[in-house]
């Protein structure tokens, strides 16, 4: 869940949580510590997790964000977008609305149809160690090749900007144009 996005989910969790539980799932290799200033800020009230092993993009395969999954009781995920899930366009809360209130399941979206490469991922995964080891350098070194088999992976991109540029990720607003020239590089 971008931290962008936080506000509104916490809009539909106060206007729905007598219907619908809300979780909201962040990525970020360097531990629930960074992510904490922005949830806090946004003053959520509803669960929030830190998956800092990429666990959901190991098992669901996605490598861009934000991804969005409707689940219903008992499990079974009735809707999924990975990449680009962005809960502030008004069609897409809309369809979010409905389902909560009836049921009525938005229309699929985009599969993931290009899924981490298995060696890109087990660099980041190596990266993820290395960075839990105390060795940024390591995990950037790791990363930078991953990014090199895999240059549209966001997941992997990202998590080495902010590993590299903090600034850019964990204080104030988060740059998305910076981020963009750094992508039409290829950086």
């Amino acid at each position: 869940m971008c931290r962008e996005q936080l506000p509104v989910w916490q809009q539909l969790h106060e206007q729905f949580s007598d219907k619908v539980q809300f979780v909201g799932i962040t990525f970020d290799a360097q531990g629930p510590e960074k992510p904490r200033f922005y949830v806090e800020k946004a003053l959520v009230t509803f669960p929030m997790l830190v998956d800092s092993q990429n666990v959901l993009g190991k098992h669901f395969g996605f490598k861009g964000l934000p991804n969005g999954l409707l689940v219903e009781p008992g499990g079974v995920i009735v809707y999924s977008k990975f990449g680009g899930f962005e809960i502030r366009e008004t069609d897409r809360r809309i369809a979010i609305e409905k389902w909560i209130l009836s049921d009525q399941v938005p229309g699929a979206e985009n599969p993931i149809s290009d899924p981490f490469q298995d060696e890109c991922l087990k660099l980041f995964q190596d990266g993820i160690v290395a960075l839990e080891n105390h060795n940024k350098g390591l995990a950037a070194e790791l990363w930078r090749k991953a990014v090199k088999i895999d240059p549209k992976n966001l997941v992997v991109r990202k998590q080495l900007w902010a590993l590299e540029n903090p600034d850019r990720f964990y204080e104030g607003d988060v740059d998305l144009d910076w981020q963009k020239g750094l992508f039409e590089k290829g950086l």
